[in-house]
C-alpha cells in the first residue's frame, strides 16, 4: 500500500489504499493509463461499484500529480470545457462528436510541448481516446465524468494546498 501524499482529507476515498497503483510521478501516471488501455471500454467503469471506485481512484491521483506539477486551472478547464460542449452535442451526431473527440490528444501534446504540466493529462487522455475505448454515446458520458472528477480532485487538492500555504 502507497500513502496517498496529496494530503486531501475530504475524499470519500480510501485515501491511503493505492493497490495496484504503487508508483510514483511519471511512473504513475504510466501504470495508470496502461491500465486504461487495458479495458474494453469505458463504459465498462459503470459495470459494478468496483470499477467505478477504480476510476474515481484514477481520477484522484491523475489530479494530484497535475497539482503537483503545478498545472493550472485554466489550463485544465480550457480542455475539460472543449470536451463538455461535445456532451451537449452527442445527442444530434454521435460519430461527428467521437471524430473531434480525436482532435484533444494532438492539443495536449501542443500544450504539453509548451507547458511540461500537462504531459500527465496527455497521456491519460490519450490513452483513453487514442486506443478505442471511447465508441459510443454511453463510452463519451462515462469518460467526461471521469474527466469532470480529474477537474473536481485537482480543484479540491489545489485549494487544499493553497489552504496549507496560508496556515504557514
Amino acid at each position: 500500500m502507497v500513502k496517498d501524499e496529496y494530503k486531501y482529507e475530504g475524499s470519500y476515498l480510501n485515501i491511503y489504499d493505492f493497490e495496484g497503483v504503487e508508483a510514483k510521478g511519471d511512473k504513475r501516471i504510466k501504470q495508470i493509463a496502461d491500465k486504461l488501455k487495458s479495458i474494453n471500454s469505458f463504459a465498462s467503469f459503470h459495470e459494478s461499484k468496483e470499477m467505478s471506485s477504480e476510476l474515481a481512484k484514477y481520477s484522484y491521483i491523475v489530479a494530484g500529480e497535475l497539482v503537483k506539477e503545478e498545472l493550472k486551472v485554466t489550463q485544465l478547464r480550457r480542455f475539460y470545457n472543449y470536451v463538455k460542449k461535445m456532451q451537449y452535442e452527442i445527442d444530434g451526431d454521435t460519430n461527428k462528436v467521437l471524430a473531434r473527440l480525436t482532435m484533444l490528444p494532438p492539443k495536449l501534446a501542443g500544450a504539453s510541448s509548451k507547458k511540461d504540466a500537462v504531459k500527465p493529462l496527455y497521456v491519460i487522455i490519450a490513452a483513453c481516446i487514442e486506443n478505442k475505448k471511447i465508441e459510443d454515446k454511453e463510452d463519451f458520458i462515462c469518460f467526461v465524468e471521469f474527466f469532470e472528477a480529474i477537474l473536481s480532485y485537482f480543484e479540491a487538492i489545489s485549494k487544499d494546498k493553497c489552504d496549507e500555504k496560508t496556515k504557514t
